[in-house]
């Protein structure tokens, strides 16, 4: 009895293990009282041109919510120099009143040229607000 009764005990704290799973993968899909989640990408599409595409989905209705800063550096030898700053000044950057902001945001850059991309989202409510930053590496072409 003994030996079929420690197989299944183990068996079953697998079987509980995997049911736990999935409940951990849901609390992290949030990223915090303000943002559901987010996503950056760049593209080089041709021609020195860069497409930054950016999506941000609030935990409700944002007072505002979309991209604080992209900042565009090109490498020089060891160094990074800095390109162009967008903010949420930036025509187009931000939303107001609502729960998500999707964008591509183009930048002209020089074909051949290694750039460092680095895209800041933010949600802002009535509770507060909060940022996200990611960092891409492309060079254009």
């Amino acid at each position: 009895m003994k030996k079929v009764v420690l197989p299944i005990f183990l068996a079953l704290l697998i079987v509980l293990g995997f049911l736990d799973t999935p409940t951990a993968a849901a609390t992290v899909s949030r990223a915090s009282e303000q943002i559901r989640n987010y996503n950056t990408d760049v593209f080089a599409t041709g021609d020195g041109e860069l497409a930054i595409q950016v999506s941000v989905t609030g935990t409700g209705v944002m007072s505002s919510i979309g991209i604080k800063e992209i900042k565009i550096y090109a490498q020089s030898g060891s160094r990074w120099i800095l390109q162009d700053v967008f903010t949420e000044s930036n025509y187009g950057m931000c939303q107001t009143d609502t729960f998500k902001y999707s964008d591509t945001i183009g930048y002209s850059g020089m074909a051949g040229l290694y750039y460092k991309v680095v895209v800041t989202v933010f949600a802002e409510n009535i509770n507060g607000s909060d940022s996200r930053t990611e960092t891409h590496y492309i060079t254009a072409r």
